[in-house]
């Protein structure tokens, strides 16, 4: 097998692996945050994660995409003026719709309150974790 070929499998194994990593730590936080947490601070915090999913599909902007389609042809070929204002080009896009991803959050902050938002309220206790108990185990 070519060095190309070993690099290849090598890079795919990887991302394969990064993705597994991920999705197991997403089924554990998925399993075990319910139980640290009452039914009201598990609706603050899955209403807070929704709204930073929306946020952070804005932010991209489907630049990963573009990544994918034109830096490995201008890579290929060479052409490295093109390939480091494409990339300057898509970083600043990148920064400027995170900036603006960042205001929103700022911004929700801000007016969540006036529309029945996730501040605490006086009098409410604060979120505190509870063990998790497993039958069979001390």
């Amino acid at each position: 097998m070519t060095v190309e070929g070993r690099r290849g499998i090598f890079n795919v194994s990887s991302a394969l692996a990064g993705h597994a990593v991920a999705a197991a730590v997403m089924l554990l936080a998925a399993v075990v945050l319910p139980r640290l947490m009452g039914p009201e601070d598990y609706g603050r915090l899955s209403a807070v994660l929704a709204i930073v999913s929306i946020l952070f599909v804005i932010s991209r902007l489907g630049i990963p995409l573009v990544e994918l389609r034109f830096l490995p042809p201008l890579a290929r070929a060479g052409d490295a003026e093109a390939l480091a204002g494409l990339t300057s080009s898509l970083w600043t896009v990148r920064l400027i719709a995170s900036l603006g991803g960042a205001l929103l959050c700022v911004a929700w902050i801000g007016i969540s309150p006036a529309i029945g938002g996730t501040r605490p309220r006086p009098g409410r206790r604060p979120v505190r974790l509870r063990p998790l108990r497993v039958p069979g185990h001390s």
